[in-house]
């Protein structure tokens, strides 16, 4: 009900719910469930301004797993960090939280931990003025938002619009063509592929992972063209007539 709350940009709800659901949580002793829960009240705190109540939640969450070995969780908890940084104009601190969550994201191949990560650095490098590397960045994610089947809008309207605003600011500053262009020399990786993408600082479309020649694809050609052709936004209209 608490991400169902902060998915519809109901923060106070969601902030009461987790605060209901971690409470309960840590009575029947469910250290997982605590640790979920706590990641996603801070998102909810960073969305609603509660800075410093947001850190706190963030650092009780990685202390706690890293107390229990626990690794899964403590990659999400990581990147609420780095948002609230980036929030905060912490870009340094931002940057090393989001390549330290796709790091340990290499064990785990979560593709929707991944796909917000790889947005947060776009957001990073858009902040920047590096806005040639925000739109290939922008691209792999996008690349894993098709593969995994779902978009930035379906985490509500508060990151969405963080990702809306960053890519229009890289977008306007590049050129729409050439906005386009850069996503698409990003686009073409898969998941493994678009973590090493992201934390290889790749500029140029030469060091987008591509598929071995003694690899074959089981995508016929014109498959393989359709795949690319969803990788870079294009409707099914524009696929159709290309």
């Amino acid at each position: 009900s608490g991400l169902a709350a902060l998915f519809a940009g109901e923060l106070p709800k969601a902030i009461d719910l987790y605060d209901r659901a971690v409470s309960g949580l840590q009575r029947s002793g469910n250290a997982g469930g605590v640790l979920t829960a706590q990641f996603q009240l801070a998102i909810a705190l960073i969305y609603q301004g509660e800075t410093l109540r947001a850190r706190q939640t963030c650092e009780q969450a990685v202390q706690a797993a890293t107390e229990q070995d626990e690794r899964w969780a403590r990659t999400y908890a990581t990147w609420a960090h780095g948002i609230l940084d980036w929030h905060e104009g912490a870009l340094d601190d931002a940057e090393r939280l989001a390549r330290e969550t796709l790091t340990s994201q290499r064990e785990f191949l979560d593709g929707i931990c991944v796909a917000l990560t790889i947005e947060l650095l776009a957001w990073i490098a858009a902040r920047r003025a590096d806005h040639e590397r925000s739109a290939r960045l922008f691209g792999a994610a996008r690349a894993v938002w098709t593969e995994i089947g779902t978009t930035m809008k379906s985490f509500g309207p508060y990151m969405n619009g963080d990702s809306t605003v960053s890519a229009a600011r890289a977008e306007e500053a590049l050129g729409c063509e050439r906005f386009s262009a850069l996503m698409a020399e990003g686009a073409g990786v898969d998941l493994p592929g678009a973590i090493e993408f992201a934390l290889s600082g790749a500029h140029a479309s030469s060091t987008v992972p591509a598929l071995k020649s003694t690899e074959r694809s089981p995508l016929s050609r014109r498959e393989a063209e359709v795949a690319h052709l969803i990788a870079q936004g294009l409707s099914n209209k524009a696929i159709a007539q290309s």
